[in-house]
């Protein structure tokens, strides 16, 4: 299951030469405070235990909500519901233990990235910040956000990088310092490689975008 909280930039692509998507986005005024208190939070990948299972219920909400009538809407609340309990259910239980642990050792590094990404970080500071060793730090990436530290340094940069392309007329070149690229060229390959599109295409795609 691919969980995407609104306005993040994505892409993902099939293995195989067919695929199917199921998906559908959840509102009402307590939808957001109950994905918080499950920790869904952030664009994230989920490994499944029963995708039957989950597949059953999306079914009903769509059965439900397409019968039109004034009882379908509680329905397919209902079963919305349950599958968002569902698939918690079904996270937790594939979770690995260790990633606990890590996630909470890990949160003065990633508050640290979030306010000084365009700083020039290495990995031997995040390592200073978070009291481990490299081989360590890197452990609790892999378990807790499965990347490496300076994998996730640099989409928090991309992200960065996304949203001035989108709302400020800088040129490439200087928003890619401004994030903490020190090489526009770098940049460029970074960010086409997360993102499938170069900066430009980018810019342009999403301000033209209705």
């Amino acid at each position: 299951v691919f969980f995407l909280p609104a306005n993040v930039p994505h892409s993902y692509y099939p293995q195989t030469d067919r695929w199917d998507v199921r998906w559908f986005v959840p509102a009402g005024s307590g939808v957001t405070d109950l994905l918080h208190t499950f920790g869904f939070d952030r664009a994230m990948v989920y490994p499944l235990r029963n995708a039957a299972a989950l597949d059953d219920i999306h079914n009903k909400i769509h059965m439900a909500f397409q019968l039109n009538t004034p009882e379908s809407i509680f329905y397919s609340a209902s079963y919305t519901y349950e599958y968002l309990f569902e698939f918690y259910k079904q996270y937790q239980q594939q979770s690995l233990p260790a990633s606990v642990p890590y996630r909470k050792r890990l949160l003065p590094v990633l508050e640290y990235i979030e306010h000084h990404y365009a700083e020039p970080l290495t990995q031997k500071d995040l390592c200073q910040i978070a009291g481990v060793s490299s081989q360590h730090l890197c452990r609790m990436f892999r378990h807790s956000l499965n990347r490496r530290p300076m994998e996730y340094l640099a989409h928090c940069r991309i992200q960065a990088a996304c949203n001035l392309l989108i709302h400020t007329d800088k040129n490439i070149e200087e928003i890619s310092y401004e994030v903490g690229f020190n090489n526009t060229n770098y940049f460029c390959k970074i960010f086409k490689k997360q993102t499938q599109m170069t900066p430009g295409n980018y810019r342009v795609s999403h301000r033209t975008a209705p």
